[in-house]
């Protein structure tokens, strides 16, 4: 992905009986810090009250920064389907997921 470019994703999730949705813009941002593929990953929230959480995945064995953009989207959303809202330990379910790549103009 070029630097310019990000995904956003759309969620419809459920936890306890209630659903809501969210939103995320995905960018994946390279450090010169020499460990593993030396990517982080932040996640903006469309809620901007939240905080934008900057994951760590330089030793993720599922990454590779040499990735095709489809490919990244594949990781991106594999990412929130199994690692964020698995809908276990009290996390919500997604039920609906879209997600497209964007360029910033």
């Amino acid at each position: 992905m070029q630097k310019d470019e990000y995904i956003r994703v759309e969620l419809n999730l459920a936890t306890n009986g209630k659903a809501f949705t969210t939103a995320y813009n995905v960018r994946f941002l390279r450090s010169n810090s020499g460990y593993g593929s030396d990517t982080y990953m932040e996640l903006e929230p469309d809620n901007k009250e939240s905080y934008s959480p900057c994951i760590d995945i330089r030793y993720d064995q599922d990454y590779d920064p040499g990735m095709s953009d489809g490919e990244h989207l594949r990781y991106v959303i594999n990412y929130f389907l199994t690692r964020m809202y698995t809908g276990k330990n009290g996390s919500a379910e997604v039920n609906g997921i879209k997600a497209h790549i964007m360029v910033d103009l």
